[in-house]
């Protein structure tokens, strides 16, 4: 089986106050200082933009999701007409192509691995494989992980390949502490995972000369990954994670190389797959 999320975080409307703002709630981790001032996408009836602003009392020191509100520059009998509470709201932010390869996007955590599996299943298309294809791009990961849980309790796949991405290094990140891009994807090392087959992927990248680097992780990976190697029985589990910078942002930056050495990594450890 190969997993990548298709679901990104957000907030959704919590109520609409008399002045025809919207309270909210995170969807998933977000850091709340750089949410001031977005501009976003409620989807109601219909997708309104709006923006988000700060209603704080300036001695209260620390912000709070309850002092943000949204602003859709209706009144509150006109939002109510267009917007329900429970409505999500994205965020909105047109793709920016960079300079070295480089794009820039929200949602990218987790679609640049759902495009790394599309290159996967491109080179296999014209393969003899001795074991049989599942793909899942699942829902709910920023939240409860309950679509990956769900999909792998109905499949049971012997071997599962979550793929996701993990933080790259900026500025001030301690050196060998972080992925970095350009370096391609980092395998992960963890308790939950499949030590055998975490070890097969560590092999092919160096018989392959894929870039990959290491993330060494002591106890769960936080990730889908968790709950499908954990799922019945326990199912054969690896991890594959593409750096990407201003993770849970509007600007999520990553690099296309290193989705490409990705889908290189994992075409070549299912192709050379014996076991199945």
């Amino acid at each position: 089986m190969l997993e990548a999320h298709l679901d990104c975080v957000g907030m959704i409307v919590k109520s609409i106050t008399k002045d025809g703002f919207l309270e909210i709630l995170n969807c998933g981790g977000l850091d709340l200082k750089m949410l001031i001032s977005k501009e976003v996408l409620v989807l109601g009836k219909k997708p309104l933009t709006g923006f988000i602003f700060k209603n704080l009392d300036e001695k209260e020191k620390k912000l709070k999701i309850e002092n943000l509100l949204v602003d859709v520059n209706l009144d509150e009998e006109k939002a109510k007409e267009l917007i329900n509470v429970g409505d999500n709201i994205v965020f909105k932010y047109n793709p920016v192509i960079l300079k070295d390869d480089k794009i820039s996007v929200r949602s990218l955590d987790d679609k640049a691995s759902i495009a790394a599996i599309f290159l996967v299943l491109e080179k296999l298309k014209e393969k003899d494989l001795n074991c049989e294809i599942l793909v899942c791009f699942s829902s709910q990961e920023e939240t409860t992980q309950m679509g990956a849980k769900t999909a792998t309790f109905l499949e049971t796949p012997d071997i599962a390949i979550s793929v996701d991405v993990s933080f790259a290094k900026t500025l001030n990140c301690k050196e060998g502490s972080i992925g970095e891009m350009n370096k391609g994807p980092l395998i992960g090392i963890s308790p939950i995972l499949d030590k055998n087959l975490t070890n097969k992927l560590i092999e092919i990248a160096k018989e392959k000369n894929i870039p990959f680097q290491l993330e060494i992780m002591n106890e769960k990976t936080h990730t889908n990954a968790d709950e499908i190697a954990t799922t019945k029985s326990g199912v054969k589990t690896v991890l594959c994670s593409i750096p990407i910078k201003n993770m849970h942002t509007p600007i999520e930056t990553i690099k296309i190389s290193d989705i490409k050495n990705t889908a290189e990594l994992i075409y070549h450890f299912i192709i050379s797959n014996k076991e199945v």
